[in-house]
């Protein structure tokens, strides 16, 4: 290690972590001061900025940090809904069984490109994820869906009603069945 410059000929600098002292103890560098080793460029450290009172704020403040998360978020979501529409039998079934997007955007882009869906197959395709999604606050949303012309869909609409359960879900599926003996 090299040695620092001065009287005192015994600490020693170690990069990033202070000054060693005699002992072997370590003392904490001030920010300003603290020399980080050298990273691979492409890995998620060698990004990150160390603060001093000298160094200026630039990085994004927390309101910036929101606008690009919901942006990511968006990007996200309307990727994964492309490849749910899909008519690739296998792309439809990765997004399916893949990992699935989260948060407050979800559950409405699903109703309303359940209710856009020009076709029983890809409408039926968002039923079955509504339904999946287990919230109760769905259930008039798949309840109308029990009207639609086609009987797949319809269909879809009772699986999804099942799969959420509970009273209003299963006071829909009688009043549709007893309307509906085919």
């Amino acid at each position: 290690m090299p040695r620092t410059s001065g009287a005192n000929h015994a600490l020693q600098r170690t990069p990033g972590f202070g000054v060693q002292l005699p002992g072997g103890a370590l003392t904490r560098p001030a920010q300003s001061q603290a020399v980080r080793p050298a990273m691979k460029p492409g890995t998620a450290r060698a990004f990150a900025l160390r603060r001093s009172a000298h160094t200026p704020r630039s990085r994004p403040g927390v309101a910036e940090l929101g606008v690009v998360r919901r942006m990511n978020a968006q990007s996200e979501l309307d990727k994964w809904i492309g490849e749910i529409k899909s008519s690739n039998h296998m792309t439809f079934e990765e997004a399916y069984h893949g990992t699935r997007p989260t948060g407050p955007l979800v559950i409405s882009r699903l109703v309303a490109e359940m209710h856009g869906a020009s076709d029983a197959y890809t409408r039926g395709k968002f039923i079955e994820l509504l339904g999946e999604m287990g919230d109760a606050t769905l259930i008039p949303d798949l309840s109308g869906e029990l009207g639609h012309p086609d009987r797949a869909v319809r269909d879809w609409a009772v699986t999804a009603l099942k799969t959420i359960g509970g009273e209003s879900a299963e006071r829909a599926i009688r009043e549709y069945e007893a309307a509906h003996r085919e």
